[in-house]
C-alpha cells in the first residue's frame, strides 16, 4: 500500500516526502558535527505485543534508539506508514550491520489504545517481519490506557488530537510527525519530521554519536 502510493505521488501532482526516496544532498562526514541533547527521553508503563507491562526506558536497551509514536489504523502517508516505512529500512540496515545490530534499536509506540491493543499491535508487528524472523530489532508497543499513554505523549512533546468521525469504525487522528534518536543515557539527541525523516540522515546522526563518543574517549 505505501510503495503503491508513492508511485502514484506524481501522478497527483504532490511531492514525495523525502524518506519514501533518496536524498538529493549529500549529509556531513560522521564525527564533524554536534546533536546537542534536546532533553530526557520519558519514560513510562507500556504493553508489549505478548501483553506484558513493562517500562518504556527498558525498550531502549540499545546505545541508541529510534522512537516513533504511530498508531495502526493510520492511513496519511505522510504520517505513520512514512514512518514505519523508514524504520523497517533501518531494520534492513540492522540485519546487513553488526555494529549497528550492538547499537541500534527501533521502538513504535500507538497512541491508540483503544484500538491498538496488544493482539492489534502484535499483528501490525508481524506485517514488518520476514517469514522466520526472531531477532528483536524492532520493538512494537502499546498502552493499557489513555491515562498511561498521555503522560508519554506529554513528555515527548507529541501532539496528539482525536477526530470523531461517524462513518468510521476505528479511531482518526491528527498529529505531527516526530520520530526521536535517543542516546544511552535515555537523552533525545534529534528529533524529525516529515522534511527531514530518511534512514539515511537517521543513520549518519547514529555514525555522528558513535565517532564523537570515540574520539571523546
Amino acid at each position: 500500500l505505501v510503495l503503491g502510493f508513492v508511485i502514484l505521488y506524481p501522478l497527483l501532482g504532490m511531492s514525495v516526502p523525502i524518506g519514501y526516496g533518496k536524498l538529493t544532498y549529500q549529509l556531513p562526514d560522521p564525527g564533524s558535527y554536534a546533536l546537542p541533547s534536546l532533553g530526557p527521553a520519558a519514560d513510562g508503563e507500556v504493553l508489549t505485543g505478548d501483553g506484558e507491562s513493562v517500562r518504556l526506558h527498558s525498550t531502549f536497551d540499545k546505545e541508541f534508539t529510534v522512537l516513533a509514536f504511530i498508531y495502526s489504523s493510520c492511513n496519511d502517508e505522510d504520517g505513520c506508514p512514512l514512518s514505519s516505512y523508514v524504520l523497517y529500512q533501518l531494520k534492513d540496515e540492522i540485519e546487513k550491520n553488526q555494529e549497528l545490530e550492538k547499537k541500534l534499536k527501533l521502538v513504535s509506540l500507538s497512541f491508540d489504545p483503544r484500538f491498538d491493543t496488544p493482539e492489534m499491535i502484535k499483528l501490525y508487528e508481524n506485517g514488518f517481519k520476514k517469514k522466520g524472523e526472531v531477532k528483536d530489532y524492532w520493538e512494537f508497543l502499546t498502552t493499557k490506557n489513555e491515562t498511561k499513554l498521555e503522560p508519554i505523549l506529554k513528555s515527548y512533546g507529541q501532539d496528539v488530537q482525536r477526530i470523531n468521525v461517524s462513518d468510521k469504525k476505528v479511531s482518526v487522528f491528527s498529529h505531527i510527525l516526530r520520530v526521536y534518536l535517543i542516546d544511552k543515557e535515555k537523552t533525545i539527541r534529534n528529533i524529525y519530521n516529515v522534511d527531514f525523516l530518511h534512514k539515511d540522515m537517521i543513520l549518519n546522526d547514529v555514525k555522528n554519536l558513535i565517532a564523537l563518543g570515540r574520539s571523546d574517549s
